[in-house]
């Protein structure tokens, strides 16, 4: 079983997106301006939002992790769903906020995220998408964001063969 949330905080991994920035500081703006490319052309930037979407009830609270400008979790929250997105990068998070500016964005570690409802208890989510894993250790997030699912805790091999599953599917279809 993962160790419990407050085991986690300090653990935290400089992401590849993170490297990246330092070595190009224009990183953000380039990925901002790319997608408003995109958008202009009429490029379907919407499919992960898609997705998702037909997995859930209406209303489902989702934690866009890695969030970065909101793409996804901004069309989410216009299909009915409570949105929190969190990302590291806070020219990303400016755009979120500007672009969808209903959804709750937040900046912060996913190694120490500790978001709290209304009542100031631990806030749980439907789901949680990770849709910005490529620039994450797969294995890292998972720890990270283990207490935040309602489902509660499981294991890494469970975890790991439901990701695999989900990915095998996607793929077939």
């Amino acid at each position: 079983l993962f160790p419990p949330r407050h085991m986690l905080i300090g653990m935290s991994k400089e992401t590849l997106w993170e490297k990246q920035s330092r070595t190009n500081p224009k990183q953000a703006q380039d990925y901002i301006e790319r997608f408003a490319q995109l958008r202009a052309e009429g490029a379907d930037l919407h499919g992960e939002a898609r997705f998702v979407d037909a997995l859930l009830p209406r209303g489902a609270r989702v934690l866009d992790a890695g969030c970065g400008t909101g793409r996804v979790g901004g069309e989410l929250a216009a299909r009915s769903h409570a949105v929190t997105g969190v990302d590291l990068d806070g020219e990303l998070l400016a755009q979120a906020r500007k672009d969808f500016p209903g959804s709750r964005w937040e900046h912060c570690d996913l190694a120490t995220l500790r978001l709290r409802d209304a009542d100031g208890n631990p806030e749980l989510f439907d789901v949680v998408t990770p849709l910005g894993a490529p620039y994450v250790d797969l294995e890292y997030f998972l720890l990270s964001v283990s207490g935040a699912s309602a489902s509660g805790f499981c294991s890494r091999e469970t975890l790991l063969a439901n990701l695999d599953r989900v990915v095998q599917e996607t793929l077939a279809y």
